[in-house]
């Protein structure tokens, strides 16, 4: 089980704002046990095009950030 406190409480408001729009475009696209990596460039687009102020760099790092802490 991840402790959020571990993986969020250090994080900046802007990667904060990241990691949850990604996860929200990841549940939101979400189908029966897809495979994560399948739904990277739905969500990546998804989040880019809501959040032009965010770059495709720091929605990957997101990306990566949820994936290894078991959050997709």
């Amino acid at each position: 089980m991840v402790d959020l406190l571990d993986v969020l409480g250090h994080r900046s408001v802007r990667e904060l704002e990241c990691l949850a729009t990604a996860h929200y475009f990841y549940r939101s696209l979400l189908h029966d046990r897809e495979e994560p990596d399948r739904l990277w460039p739905a969500v990546r687009d998804a989040v880019l095009a809501l959040k032009p102020h965010l770059s495709e760099h720091e929605v990957g790092a997101a990306w990566q950030t949820l994936k290894q802490t078991g959050l997709l």
